[in-house]
This record gives structure tokens, sequence and C-alpha cells, in this order.
């Protein structure tokens, strides 16, 4: 488990569409850490179902986090 697993678990459990606009609109580092949590393994389950390459599942997950990273602000 990610330290962001560790941390996450202690706290109340608020639904993914809070957590992805609480990131989204003041860079919490914790919300982005507990959307990792619960996402990143069945995203790397998928993406290795498509490469069959565990390296290259591990690639893809990491730039489907980078892209929600790198997404600007809401106005």
């Amino acid at each position: 488990m990610t330290q962001w697993g560790v941390v996450a678990d202690a706290l109340p459990n608020p639904p993914d569409a809070e957590l992805l606009r609480q990131f989204l609109h003041t860079r919490d580092d914790l919300a982005f850490g507990r959307l990792m949590a619960r996402h990143g393994r069945p995203v790397r389950r998928i993406a290795y179902r498509f490469t069959q390459s565990h390296p290259a599942a591990d690639d893809v997950t990491q730039a489907a986090f980078l892209v929600l990273l790198k997404r600007p602000r809401p106005a």
C-alpha cells in the first residue's frame, strides 16, 4: 500500500466526486492521494490487460494520474 493509502484509511470516506472537486479546486494533495489509493490498482489492472506488460501497465497508470495532476483548475 502506498503512503497515501495508509493516511487515507484513517480519515472519513468522502465520495470520489467530492475528492475530485477538492483536488481540482484547491490542489489538495490528500484528496489526490486518496483517489490514487482507491483507483490506482484497478487502473493498473486494466492497463495490464491491454498491454500484457507490467512495466507498460505501470507507465499507463502513471500517465493516467499525471493527466489528472496537470488539469487546470476550474475558474
